[in-house]
């Protein structure tokens, strides 16, 4: 205790940050050390106690603060505490939650004082940002997998029976539902309510940060089980709902809100109302929120339920192009607002009635025309421009392939890009520099001039406006598809249409990019050699293996004969790609067997199951009957029943 009284005796009168830096160092180290945690249980217990001792409320909240002030709180020391601190907090948690193993759903308010302590400090951990009018949000993630962990084990209480039926006891007037460091005063008088909603509010936070920690939530089906019971039995408190609901929001897929247990038009409808009640404030009055959740956080929210073409329809008959004209026009301080309200309105230009309803808005179309920005281009060419372009652009074969993708995931795109430059000489239209816009007319005319678009498929293109843009317009102009994952995606809304029977190459789960690559480069051949133009330019850049054997030469052998190699031209001749996957090495021998599992009395559908949920475990992609069909279909063309089977 000498250490911590000591530390104690040095701090300045009044509370705040200090601008002593051997203070800090001293304070910062003491707070990573192992002498702290001869006091910290010891003051935990004193937490809902109205009369702490000056000591553990220094220990637990000026220390805290003083350790963690962003004056001197950078990466390095971020990260060390973290290190330090969060295996703690695990620990705790687990103690303090009730056993789920046991039935055990109570918890009592003095466990309850001690979680909302303990999540509030973590999120004071890792936040970047104090301003009151930008959301809270993380940057530069290192502890993802730390925080996981402690969020699948706090979740629960979401749903937790014991707390919903306490939240009607709340007095909701007197609960103020804002993110604010932990004091003493603020923690120990805790609420249901608020002890609910910071776990949410960590939550959404996470989720937000990146993709990684999007897909880690996506992921879990114990959570998103949470979420939707816990939506089911709250009625009566709209904070709670409201959180739910952006929690929600950002995670489900289409499977998801197809479900008969979800309520996705009730959901939009929440977010709806609140987006207009804090529209409806003046700017000088708004503080961008509604309990607690950012209006940031409600707008991507529902760009998020937006991306599924079935409520486009619920969301225009409540007058949802309105509200989106009144977020452009608001005159916030934060130019994000503006920009998601445009991307909210390209999501809707590819329903046909948003598209006419937008069109016929002449204030509208006269300041798309006058703005320059991606997302306005996008809306420009959507609605007046793609038309009148089809009509008038001729096709040539200028570039063996194009390449689309979301400036998100340059990285990996670009060096997709060097190696089919350098190492195999192809012509290749890029957009090297992302930051430069290239406008929806500029890219249509480098589709026109290529007979193979590469599309770089991950979540942030498949919830971009002007990347669905470049695949639809490749698809209609029956461009030869080559889809390649760049980064976790699920393939469901218009992406499922784009992806069906289509080569789908995984640069993200693949055991090294050079087979990845190599199955592209096989793939970019095929395509090339229906075409006697561009045979010769891609011959020249990826020559065959001397000792391969030649085309089609799987059709003069009996299937037990093929090489692996002969399987996969047999595949992709007989437009069979989503197979090549699943057959991957498979040799003919091998490949006989497979299709005798599949024709064995009874076996029939059973076989398409096992095939199904195995192409969506692996690749996230679902396995169309048609290829199914197709694959036993031509299989038994070559197909030579013997004794071993």
């Amino acid at each position: 205790m000498s250490a911590l009284i000591s530390l104690i005796e040095k701090l300045p009168e009044a509370d705040g940050p200090t601008d002593n830096v051997e203070l800090y160092n001293e304070i910062f180290d003491y707070y990573t050390s192992d002498e702290v945690m001869e006091h910290y249980d010891k003051a935990l217990r004193q937490l809902d106690k109205t009369s702490m001792d000056d000591t553990n409320n220094s220990l637990l909240f000026r220390l805290f603060h003083m350790a963690t002030d962003r004056t001197y709180y950078h990466e390095e020391q971020q990260d060390k505490f973290c290190q330090f601190w969060l295996p703690t907090y695990e620990f705790l948690f687990e103690q303090l939650l009730p056993n789920q193993s046991d039935g055990e759903d109570l918890i009592e308010r003095e466990r309850l004082v001690v979680i909302k302590y303990l999540v509030t400090n973590m999120i004071e951990m890792q936040k970047t940002s104090e301003i009151q009018q930008c959301e809270l949000q993380f940057k530069n993630f290192r502890h993802k997998n730390e925080y996981f962990t402690i969020l699948k084990l706090i979740l629960p209480l979401v749903s937790n029976s014991d707390l919903i039926g306490r939240l009607e006891q709340d007095n909701f007037a007197t609960i103020i539902l804002e993110y604010q460091s932990n004091t003493l005063e603020n923690t120990v008088d805790i609420t249901p309510t608020f002890a609910i909603w910071i776990i949410l509010k960590l939550l959404i936070m996470f989720i937000r940060t990146d993709n990684d920690c999007l897909f880690m939530i996506k992921k879990d089906p114990n959570i998103k089980h949470i979420l939707f019971t816990s939506l089911q039995h709250i009625h009566a408190n709209d904070a709670i709902k409201l959180a739910l609901c952006v929690a929600v929001g950002l995670i489900v897929n289409e499977h998801d809100l197809n479900s008969d247990t979800h309520k996705p038009i009730e959901m939009i409808t929440t977010l709806m109302k609140t987006i207009q009640t804090i529209l409806a404030s003046s700017v000088d009055e708004a503080n961008y929120s509604r309990y607690g959740i950012h209006i940031v956080d409600l707008i991507v929210a529902l760009k998020a339920y937006l991306q599924q073409d079935q409520f486009k329809n619920e969301f225009l008959a409540s007058d949802g192009l309105n509200l989106l004209d009144k977020l452009i026009h608001k005159p916030f301080q934060l130019e994000q607002l503006e920009i998601l309200g445009f991307e909210c309105l390209l999501t809707m230009s590819f329903n046909k009635d948003a598209a006419n309803l937008l069109k016929a808005n002449e204030n509208f179309m006269t300041q798309i025309r006058n703005s320059i920005t991606k997302t306005t281009d996008g809306l420009l060419w959507k609605l007046e421009k793609e038309e009148e372009f089809r009509q008038t652009n001729t096709e040539t074969n200028d570039y063996d392939v194009i390449i689309s993708y979301n400036q998100n995931d340059y990285d990996l795109v670009y060096e997709i890009y060097r190696q089919l430059t350098e190492d195999y000489q192809l012509k290749v239209w890029f957009d090297e520099n992302p930051t430069i816009r290239v406008s929806c007319e500029m890219m249509a005319q480098a589709i026109d001039q290529t007979k193979c678009v590469l599309i770089c498929i991950s979540e942030a293109y498949k919830t971009s406006g002007n990347c669905r843009i470049q695949a639809e317009y490749a698809q209609d102009r029956r461009k030869e598809m080559i889809l390649l994952i760049v980064g976790e995606v699920e393939l469901d809304n218009w992406l499922k249409f784009i992806s069906t029977e289509k080569m789908c190459i995984d640069f993200v789960q693949s055991d090294s990019f050079s087979r990845a690559m190599d199955m592209l480069i096989d793939e970019i051949q095929r395509n090339h050699q229906t075409d006697p133009e561009t045979l010769i330019s891609v011959a020249t850049a990826v020559p065959l293996d001397s000792s391969s054997p030649g085309l089609n030469t799987y059709k003069s052998l009996p299937m037990e004969s093929w090489s692996d190699r002969d399987v996969q031209e047999f595949l992709k001749k007989n437009k069979l790609d989503p197979m090549l996957e699943l057959t991957e090495y498979m040799n003919g021998e091998e490949l006989q067997v497979l299709i005798s599992q599949c024709l064995s009395h009874g076996n029939y559908w059973s076989m398409f199951d096992r095939l199904n949920k195995e192409m969506e475990k692996r690749f996230h992609q679902t396995f169309p009957v048609s290829v199914y069909l197709r694959f036993l279909n031509q299989g038994q063309k070559y197909y030579s029943l013997t004794e071993s089977f």
